[in-house]
């Protein structure tokens, strides 16, 4: 998969619980190839837009949770953003969950101090 150089990624855990997920975005590289196919920039992932606008890789651990999260919301029907941008405060919630007219606001805690991890 890493062969052509189109993919970079890394692996993030929690310990505990063990858990562990495999995050992919494209290289440079694929970047460029996507742009070269599709005439447009690819959009940003939301890995991505968390390491850029929320501090993701000083906080992998958070990260990792943000995104399984938005991961089994998904998977139950819910549409997702993560960092939505809301109006009404200045305060910006890690994700929103949508379904039909239904909108949620979620701010991932840990349960636990944050603090950096060695990342694989």
């Amino acid at each position: 998969m890493f062969q052509g150089g189109i993919l970079e990624g890394q692996t993030v855990q929690i310990n505990p619980p063990s858990t562990s997920l495999r995050l992919l975005k494209l290289s440079p590289d694929g970047a460029r190839l996507f742009k070269t196919l599709f005439d447009r920039e690819p959009e940003e992932t939301d890995w991505e837009r968390l390491v850029r606008l929320h501090e993701g890789n000083r906080f992998p651990e958070h990260t990792l949770a943000v995104l399984i999260f938005a991961l089994h919301a998904r998977k139950r029907g819910w549409a997702t953003q993560i960092l939505p941008p809301v109006e009404e405060t200045q305060a910006v919630p890690d994700l929103a969950v949508r379904r039909g007219d239904q909108v949620l606001y979620v701010e991932v805690e840990l349960g636990q101090k944050e603090k950096p991890i060695q990342v694989a």
